[in-house]
């Protein structure tokens, strides 16, 4: 399986999603039970925007618990906010809230479990649910949302960050939200200051912004920025 695995992670690496699942399909298929070959095999169905057979595979895997153990579960997630922005972009905002919801759970068979809730960083999760709200008469429950993502501190505790870096672009949407733009950017020049190097947070300033940016590699390694940009289209509506 080590052969197999590093093969499929080379045609990752070159961006060649569909021969990394002929890779890993072909092996997984014959090998089930190997839960490291089905947690890659769930990444690149996901990356090759396969969502809901991505969500089958996640059901069926039983991950050993260790420490440190949140790939499981970060491809859960991204797996259900995906399918939700899917909806959210063929105008299904209802059905879309249940992926939102779902994608708050931790599922014990992905081997990991949920940490305090203060340690979560959910702006992502709360500026979707903001939307289909927006869209399905339910604004008055709005105030809340927005409340929580302005309350949402970044911070780096021993070296362990308690946010997503892409999510710095949601607290700037939701001043935008409330007719105060220039404090988004203001949030952003301040996270740029406090985290000069990131180029995820350098991304979502250039979004927010509306100027042009290559993509490519930000979104390879970070999964709220493929959410988020899956989600663009829909800024635009």
């Amino acid at each position: 399986w080590r052969y197999q695995k590093l093969l499929t992670q080379f045609y990752l690496d070159q961006h060649q999603q569909d021969k990394a699942l002929a890779v890993v399909q072909q092996y997984y298929k014959t090998h089930p039970k190997n839960y490291i070959m089905g947690m890659l095999y769930a990444k690149v169905l996901l990356l090759n925007k396969k969502y809901a057979e991505t969500d089958a595979v996640l059901k069926q895997l039983e991950i050993i618990p260790f420490e440190g153990a949140t790939d499981g579960r970060e491809l859960y997630r991204e797996t259900k906010l995906m399918q939700a922005v899917e909806l959210m972009k063929a105008g299904n905002f209802k059905k879309a809230q249940g992926f939102i919801n779902a994608s708050r759970l931790w599922p014990e068979n992905l081997g990991v479990g949920k940490p305090y809730e203060a340690d979560i960083d959910y702006r992502l999760e709360n500026w979707l649910q903001y939307t289909c709200n927006e869209k399905t008469g339910k604004a008055a429950r709005n105030k809340a949302l927005l409340q929580e993502i302005f309350a949402f501190k970044p911070q780096v505790d021993n070296t362990v960050r308690n946010f997503q870096p892409a999510n710095e672009l949601v607290t700037a949407w939701a001043y935008k939200a409330i007719n105060e733009p220039a404090k988004g950017m203001e949030w952003l020049e301040q996270q740029t200051r406090a985290y000069p190097e990131n180029n995820t947070i350098a991304w979502a300033r250039s979004v927010y912004e509306q100027k042009p940016v290559n993509s490519t590699a930000v979104v390879a390694r970070d999964a709220n920025a493929r959410i988020l940009e899956a989600f663009l289209p829909l800024v635009k509506q």
